[in-house]
Protein backbone atom coordinates (compact mmCIF):
# COMPACT_ATOMS: atom_id res chain seq x y z
CA UNK A 1 0.00 0.00 0.00
CA UNK A 2 0.74 3.83 -0.63
CA UNK A 3 1.14 5.52 2.86
CA UNK A 4 1.71 9.39 3.34
CA UNK A 5 2.14 11.04 6.34
CA UNK A 6 1.29 14.31 7.13
CA UNK A 7 3.18 16.51 9.68
CA UNK A 8 1.03 20.25 9.83
CA UNK A 9 2.63 23.59 10.41
CA UNK A 10 2.72 23.99 14.19
CA UNK A 11 4.73 25.93 16.86
CA UNK A 12 7.27 24.05 17.66
CA UNK A 13 9.89 23.21 14.75
CA UNK A 14 11.81 19.84 13.83
CA UNK A 15 11.59 16.57 12.45
CA UNK A 16 8.33 14.30 13.60
CA UNK A 17 10.77 11.36 14.39
CA UNK A 18 7.56 9.38 14.81
CA UNK A 19 6.97 9.13 11.14
CA UNK A 20 10.37 7.97 10.92
CA UNK A 21 9.38 5.13 13.21
CA UNK A 22 6.47 4.25 11.28
CA UNK A 23 8.09 4.79 8.19
CA UNK A 24 10.98 2.25 8.91
CA UNK A 25 8.02 -0.29 9.72
CA UNK A 26 6.26 0.09 6.47
CA UNK A 27 8.98 -0.04 4.54
CA UNK A 28 10.30 -3.14 6.14
CA UNK A 29 6.93 -4.72 4.75
CA UNK A 30 7.50 -3.11 1.55
CA UNK A 31 5.06 -0.50 1.69
CA UNK A 32 5.83 2.85 -0.11
CA UNK A 33 5.74 5.67 2.38
CA UNK A 34 5.96 9.65 1.28
CA UNK A 35 5.71 12.54 4.35
CA UNK A 36 4.58 15.85 3.35
CA UNK A 37 6.47 18.19 5.73
CA UNK A 38 4.29 21.61 6.46
CA UNK A 39 5.83 22.12 10.00
CA UNK A 40 9.07 22.67 8.42
CA UNK A 41 8.60 23.16 4.53
CA UNK A 42 6.21 24.03 2.06
CA UNK A 43 4.61 27.10 4.57
CA UNK A 44 2.75 28.87 1.69
CA UNK A 45 0.27 27.03 -0.88
CA UNK A 46 -0.14 24.07 1.19
CA UNK A 47 -3.63 22.88 -0.03
CA UNK A 48 -1.94 23.37 -3.75
CA UNK A 49 1.06 21.07 -3.10
CA UNK A 50 -1.19 18.53 -0.96
CA UNK A 51 -3.40 18.47 -4.10
CA UNK A 52 -0.66 17.92 -5.89
CA UNK A 53 1.07 15.10 -4.15
CA UNK A 54 -2.32 13.58 -4.00
CA UNK A 55 -2.57 13.48 -7.30
CA UNK A 56 1.10 12.15 -8.04
CA UNK A 57 1.80 9.80 -5.26
CA UNK A 58 -2.11 8.21 -5.01
CA UNK A 59 -2.04 7.52 -1.74
CA UNK A 60 -4.21 4.62 -0.40
CA UNK A 61 -3.61 5.98 3.64
CA UNK A 62 -2.70 9.68 4.54
CA UNK A 63 -2.01 10.08 8.64
CA UNK A 64 -1.38 12.99 10.39
CA UNK A 65 -0.24 13.33 13.51
CA UNK A 66 -2.35 15.57 15.87
CA UNK A 67 -0.59 17.75 18.56
CA UNK A 68 -2.67 20.45 20.47
CA UNK A 69 -0.90 23.39 18.89
CA UNK A 70 -1.64 22.32 15.46
CA UNK A 71 -5.06 20.95 15.61
CA UNK A 72 -6.77 23.21 13.82
CA UNK A 73 -4.47 23.72 11.08
CA UNK A 74 -4.65 19.47 11.07
CA UNK A 75 -8.49 19.22 10.60
CA UNK A 76 -8.28 21.47 7.80
CA UNK A 77 -5.64 19.98 5.99
CA UNK A 78 -7.77 16.65 6.93
CA UNK A 79 -10.76 18.13 4.70
CA UNK A 80 -8.55 19.22 1.64
CA UNK A 81 -7.57 15.24 1.57
CA UNK A 82 -11.27 14.57 1.75
CA UNK A 83 -12.01 16.77 -0.61
CA UNK A 84 -9.76 15.71 -3.56
CA UNK A 85 -8.85 12.40 -3.05
CA UNK A 86 -10.97 9.13 -1.78
CA UNK A 87 -8.54 7.27 0.97
CA UNK A 88 -8.65 6.27 4.73
CA UNK A 89 -7.50 9.21 6.79
CA UNK A 90 -5.90 7.91 9.90
CA UNK A 91 -4.84 10.41 13.20
CA UNK A 92 -2.65 9.28 15.39
CA UNK A 93 -0.18 11.50 18.28
CA UNK A 94 -0.21 13.16 21.24
CA UNK A 95 -3.55 15.12 21.07
CA UNK A 96 -5.52 11.53 20.20
CA UNK A 97 -5.18 10.67 24.03
CA UNK A 98 -7.09 12.97 25.06
CA UNK A 99 -9.43 13.50 22.33
CA UNK A 100 -10.39 10.47 21.73
CA UNK A 101 -14.28 9.96 20.27
CA UNK A 102 -14.43 13.70 20.05
CA UNK A 103 -11.83 13.72 16.88
CA UNK A 104 -14.40 11.46 14.96
CA UNK A 105 -16.96 14.09 15.92
CA UNK A 106 -15.07 17.52 15.29
CA UNK A 107 -14.43 16.07 11.73
CA UNK A 108 -16.37 13.56 10.10
CA UNK A 109 -13.27 12.98 7.62
CA UNK A 110 -11.24 11.21 9.61
CA UNK A 111 -11.75 7.63 9.08
CA UNK A 112 -9.54 6.10 11.99
CA UNK A 113 -8.01 7.60 15.10
CA UNK A 114 -5.30 5.66 16.99
CA UNK A 115 -4.33 5.57 20.44
CA UNK A 116 -1.07 4.94 21.81
CA UNK A 117 1.92 3.58 19.72
CA UNK A 118 1.39 3.37 16.20
CA UNK A 119 4.29 0.72 14.97
CA UNK A 120 1.99 -2.45 14.95
CA UNK A 121 -1.40 -0.56 15.03
CA UNK A 122 -0.45 0.88 11.37
CA UNK A 123 0.27 -2.23 10.31
CA UNK A 124 -2.97 -4.14 11.31
CA UNK A 125 -5.04 -1.06 9.69
CA UNK A 126 -3.10 -2.08 6.82
CA UNK A 127 -3.83 -5.85 6.74
CA UNK A 128 -7.69 -4.87 7.70
CA UNK A 129 -7.92 -2.41 4.56
CA UNK A 130 -5.69 -5.12 2.30
CA UNK A 131 -8.19 -7.98 3.33
CA UNK A 132 -11.70 -7.08 4.20
CA UNK A 133 -11.06 -7.33 7.78
CA UNK A 134 -13.47 -5.56 10.02
CA UNK A 135 -11.65 -2.37 12.14
CA UNK A 136 -13.24 -4.40 15.23
CA UNK A 137 -10.44 -6.36 14.51
CA UNK A 138 -7.62 -3.69 15.16
CA UNK A 139 -6.76 -3.38 18.71
CA UNK A 140 -5.45 0.70 19.66
CA UNK A 141 -8.27 2.66 17.95
CA UNK A 142 -11.29 3.77 17.56
CA UNK A 143 -13.42 4.46 14.16
CA UNK A 144 -16.75 6.08 13.19
CA UNK A 145 -18.98 3.12 12.16
CA UNK A 146 -22.75 4.52 11.19
CA UNK A 147 -23.58 6.61 13.59
CA UNK A 148 -21.65 5.52 16.27
CA UNK A 149 -18.27 5.08 17.59
CA UNK A 150 -16.50 2.17 17.94
CA UNK A 151 -13.49 2.09 20.40
CA UNK A 152 -11.24 -1.08 20.80
CA UNK A 153 -7.77 -1.09 22.66
CA UNK A 154 -4.97 -3.42 23.35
Amino acid sequence: MKILFIDPPGRVKGLNIGFAFLAAVLKKESHEVKVLDFNNRYTENQEKILKKTLDDFKPDIVGFTLLSLSYYTCMKLINVVKKYHDCTVVVGGAQTFIEQEQLLKDNKNIDVVVIGEGEETILEIIKALEHNIKFEEVKGIIFKKGKKNNKYRR
